[in-house]
């Protein structure tokens, strides 16, 4: 009788699962059975094989492309040879980390739902091939072994004559590289339809055609995002929405954030305050500067080379990952650079920025920035782009709350005065689930928070040189009346919570020494506040409570790419004094949607800004009704989405 060999297929990523798999080859060959090896990729034909064992890797919440390829092109004969199947991937052999890769594996095998494996395993920690069991019980009885064959030819011995081990350890460290150095963030898919409400069916049916044509000329390729942080800033906050409708649109996205160490970020942040026209740390940006930074990308791309394919779109998001582009055009993608902070004109510091970055940037395919003004002058004027961010009016931080609700909220987070009674309605998570205010914010104040009924003037940003706190305390303290009876308040994220920012700690103390430094009739109208971190949509929630329960909202800032914090409270139609610098001019037409002050050093006249929004309501009011309309035409998600699409459409 003429036997066939059994076929061991494996999708490996640093070589532990192609270890694992010549191991359960020789295990098959030592109980007598007739065995060929060979990476899933080079598999053609099923054919010449009496069985199958699939194996890949797991990591990032997949199986390994090659295995899950394998899966969909050879399903028809699968079905007739099922496949025993095996997962490598939980870094300890611990019931979670198992379970967790066992789900991550199941979910791939859902997507081919007519092969049936005969079984499956999971592997983790540290893999005895000795104890191995998997899946001797489930193979073929009739084929008999004459050896071990890496590829299709003559039967050789095994390829080792000892069973292959694991060192200790080695499973675990390999894993734990996989995880190190970026973090994929869960994106849930969201039907852009919701807005149709809120924008009319015309701007919908306009939206979906485009979203028709994208996902057609896409089909077949991923688009991956590459930023600094998952959460803690307004590229994260709108990266999480916007790629949510991206997905609902049938487009294959992901959200990657690279890892870096603190010297790296204190490079970029140089670079990043750079490019808004400061100096930032005084720091310098020389040879030393520039390998470590690319040092630190180098090990990120290793492992961001597993993920992208030949003509996927890599998307990458500010200066700490820009040194990425060229690994990634190296490898086939189209590559996109989009920059959302810049300077209204060049000056010694956008200059080195620039020169730091311009030798990773020059061949990428596309540029897209929130002004035209913040291209640099070497950015070729046909691959340069402009597109303005937006604001999801769903999300925790925008959607509607009554009244009742902002106050049990602000009350029982100690940010106004309150019983401490829970909040009774919940806000919506980006899932859509339900979610509850359980934390409180840590406020630094002399005395009660705020009253429920004192006219309350809030910033809400990063702690940022560029958001300029300490300016708007002064400018408050100087120079709005205290006879007013209005109160301030200073609101950004727990520092600990933004991972990219290691300013943020050093601003927020700069703030909480000049709070100090106030006479106390000042000191007692004026708090500073860190939302928790630990959950992004609860911080989200409550900064929502706080906008819309603010009189005047405030952004003084001395340099912006784009206001998202001024777009959401126009949403909110909240009265708004801003700094006439960078975007916030494309927002707001001073004494239409808001009032803009021209230099954002001059205290007196933000003082004075602030005031008139304070004493004249009826003003306030229909500035904050102007600023709502223009917010619904101009920075909701369909116009940022079309843009993007007609974007990638050309990249072709």
């Amino acid at each position: 009788m003429v036997t066939m060999p059994l076929l061991v297929a494996y999708g490996s990523k640093h070589g532990s699962t192609q270890e694992v798999a010549e191991a359960i080859a020789e295990r098959l060959a030592k109980k007598g059975f007739e065995v060929e090896l060979r990476r899933a990729a080079d598999v053609p034909d099923l054919t010449p094989y009496d069985g199958v064992v699939l194996g890949g890797a797991l990591y990032f919440g997949r199986w390994h492309d090659d295995a899950a390829r394998f899966l969909a092109k050879h399903r028809r004969e699968l079905t007739t040879k099922p496949p025993a199947v095996f997962g490598l991937g939980p870094r300890t052999a611990n019931a979670q980390g198992l379970a967790e890769s066992r789900a991550q594996l199941d979910k791939a095998l859902a997507k081919v739902p007519e092969v049936e494996p005969r079984s499956i395993a999971v592997f983790g920690g540290v893999v005895d091939p000795t104890k191995l069991r998997f899946p001797l019980s489930r193979m073929p009885q009739a084929t008999r072994a004459t050896g071990t064959r890496s590829t299709s030819g003559p039967a050789r011995s095994p390829r080792r004559s000892n069973p292959t081990r694991l060192p200790a350890g080695r499973a675990e460290a390999m894993a734990a590289r996989e995880h190190l150095r970026l973090q994929e963030v869960d994106v849930q898919a969201l039907d852009a339809a919701r807005l149709e409400p809120l924008i009319g069916p015309e701007r919908i049916a306009r939206y979906e055609g485009i979203a028709e044509a994208t996902e057609s000329a896409m089909r077949g390729r991923t688009v991956l995002n590459v930023n600094s942080t998952a959460a803690g800033g307004g590229v994260a906050e709108m990266l999480q929405t916007l790629l949510a409708y991206g997905r609902g649109a049938g487009l294959d996205i992901r959200w990657l954030v690279i890892q870096g160490d603190a010297g790296f970020f204190e490079i970029t942040k140089r670079v990043h305050n750079g490019l808004y026209g400061s100096p930032g740390d005084g720091g310098a940006l020389g040879d030393a500067e520039r390998s470590h930074y690319e040092q630190t990308l180098r090990r990120n791309a290793d492992e961001l080379l597993a993920l992208v394919r030949f003509d996927d779109v890599v998307l990458i998001h500010d200066p700490q990952p820009a040194g990425l582009a060229t690994a990634m055009a190296s490898a086939g993608a189209k590559v996109v650079w989009r920059c959302h902070v810049g300077a209204d004109k060049p000056n010694e510091w956008t200059e080195r920025s620039w020169s730091f970055l311009r030798p990773y940037l020059e061949d990428v395919d596309a540029f897209v920035f929130s002004r035209h003004a913040f291209a640099p002058s070497w950015a070729e004027e046909s691959r340069t782009h402009v597109i303005p961010p937006s604001i999801d009016p769903f999300s925790a931080k925008n959607e509607p709350i009554s009244q009742r609700n902002v106050r049990l909220i602000l009350g029982y987070t100690g940010l106004i005065a309150g019983n401490g009674e829970v909040p009774a309605i919940p806000f919506t998570r980006r899932d859509g689930s339900p979610g509850r205010i359980n934390r409180r914010v840590d406020v630094l104040q002399t005395g009660p928070p705020p009253p429920a009924d004192a006219p309350l003037v809030v910033q809400v940003s990063r702690w940022d040189r560029m958001k300029d706190m300490p300016g708007v305390m002064s400018g408050f303290a100087d120079h709005v009346d205290y006879g007013l009876g209005a109160h301030l308040l200073l609101a950004g994220p727990a520092v600990t919570g933004v991972a990219d920012d290691p300013e943020a700690a050093a601003v927020l103390e700069e703030c909480i020494e000049l709070w100090r430094a106030l006479p106390h009739a000042a000191r007692s109208r004026v708090h500073l506040a860190c939302t928790p971190m630990a959950d992004p949509d609860e911080a989200a929630a409550i900064v929502n409570a706080l906008q819309r329960h603010a009189a005047v909202v405030v952004q003084k800032s001395i340099a912006e790419g784009f206001g998202l914090t001024v777009a959401e409270a126009m949403w909110k139609s909240r009265p708004i004094v801003a700094s006439a610098v960078g975007g916030i001019v494309d927002q707001i037409a001073s004494g239409a949607h808001g009032l803009l002050i021209t230099d954002p050093s001059d205290l007196p006249s933000f003082g004075n800004a602030v005031e008139t929004l304070l004493r004249d309501r009826t003003e306030a009011a229909r500035l904050g009704t102007n600023a709502r309309a223009r917010a619904g035409a101009e920075f909701l998600g369909d116009r940022h989405l079309e843009q993007y699409g007609r974007l990638l459409a050309q990249l072709g």
